[in-house]
């Protein structure tokens, strides 16, 4: 039914849908603070007549179209915070928040599962089963993005969830291109903090103190030596440093030096042993100096993975209505996503939705210059409900 006529109830709300994208990308509000986001998005939906409940682990929008008949239920997952980034694209609805910016597409992936929700409702007499929706806050905001929070306050109940979608915008795919990623999708993404701490002294007589900053520069250089020397080669993560804070004058040897950085780990085996490998490198290095290293280790966003069924269906759907040619293969990417949370509950598939428009040059999420091609709402609203279509009716039969 929804196959039938999907072309032209786009083009019916496409307009609509353009408008509520721009509006949210105007009003940016990062992390925690999408208070204003998530109302616009629960009136739209209650406008509509669909059920909705908002203030789901924070902020978050949970939207509930039930089917005339019983059947699985289908969450789509939509996250809606903005990035501390000041935009520059000179756009007509460019960022009117300075220091604010929709530079990863959360506002496109918001409205496309709004107009996708708002043409499922249309059919919801002719459906078997549910369509749940998910509108979650804080997914930049490792380790405690919104989604865990939104699990926890029942988002996956009432009805149970049995298979679970999201889509993210990539400008390292054209405009009509859909990356399809096998298994493991995107990375375990922890966060290490080191404290070495010495004994501070005079830059002329360093043989006097315990040089924290040597000891810090040691720490860092032998920590590369984990991933080529202490992993298995079929394992995959990488380990990084990004912020080094340590010294007040350039002739005083500091007490102390903080480290920060994060881990990645592509494949299970790393998940316990990184840690591990990383204090016991830390400890080693400082100790060479006669420093010492207070380690701290936070977990994040565990590894996101395709179901391997809803990926063939996904797979399907594209061949089927967009050509085979639009399907391309997807590498692992090393960043984290808080769907993964989600995909410990229900199998779970994650598209990548190609954003850039064809010829353009290639300029990477966020960045403040980064400038998504609005073409990709409609494909994207297109993939999802066909999606979801077959889904329900694959489950039903």
């Amino acid at each position: 039914m929804i196959k039938q006529n999907i072309d032209n109830d786009i083009n019916e709300i496409i307009d609509e849908i353009i408008s509520i994208r721009r509006c949210i990308h105007m009003s940016p509000e990062l992390g925690y603070e999408e208070i204003q986001t998530s109302k616009f998005i629960a009136e739209t939906l209650k406008k509509a007549g669909i059920d909705t409940k908002e203030n789901v682990g924070g902020n978050g929008v949970v939207a509930l179209i039930k089917g005339r008949n019983p059947g699985k239920t289908v969450l789509l997952r939509a996250d809606m915070d903005a990035l501390p980034l000041t935009e520059d694209t000179k756009l007509e609805f460019s960022s009117k928040v300075p220091g604010k910016m929709h530079a990863c597409g959360h506002d496109i992936h918001t409205s496309i599962m709004i107009g996708t929700a708002l043409i499922l409702n249309k059919y919801r007499d002719n459906i078997s089963g549910n369509i749940k929706l998910m509108f979650q806050p804080a997914e930049e905001c490792s380790p405690d993005g919104g989604a865990k929070f939104m699990i926890r306050d029942g988002l996956m109940e009432n009805p149970k969830v049995d298979y679970a979608i999201a889509v993210h915008i990539m400008p390292e795919l054209e405009i009509g291109q859909i990356g399809l990623t096998e298994g493991a999708v995107t990375a375990q993404s922890d966060r290490f903090k080191m404290k070495i701490i010495g004994h501070g002294g005079h830059a002329s007589a360093p043989h006097r103190g315990k040089d924290a900053i040597v000891a810090a520069s040691n720490v860092i250089m032998n920590m590369q030596s984990i991933i080529p020397r202490m992993i298995d080669p079929n394992e995959s993560a990488v380990i990084s440093v990004g912020l080094i804070s340590g010294g007040e004058g350039y002739n005083v040897i500091p007490e102390v030096v903080n480290l920060d950085g994060t881990a990645r780990m592509m494949t299970p085996g790393c998940v316990e042993s990184v840690p591990m490998l990383l204090k016991q490198v830390a400890d080693n290095s400082c100790a060479v100096y006669g420093a010492k290293c207070e380690f701290e280790y936070i977990s994040g966003y565990p590894i996101l993975r395709n179901d391997e069924y809803i990926t063939e269906i996904v797979r399907n759907v594209v061949t089927e209505n967009f050509g085979s040619d639009s399907i391309k293969p997807f590498p692992q990417c090393a960043g984290g996503e808080d769907f993964a949370f989600v995909g410990q509950h229900a199998p779970a598939m994650f598209i990548w939705l190609g954003s850039r428009t064809k010829g353009s040059e290639f300029i990477p999420q966020h960045s403040s210059k980064v400038i998504f091609d609005e073409e990709c709402i409609n494909i994207g609203m297109k993939c999802v409900l066909l999606t979801t279509e077959k889904l329900l009716n694959s489950a039903s039969n």
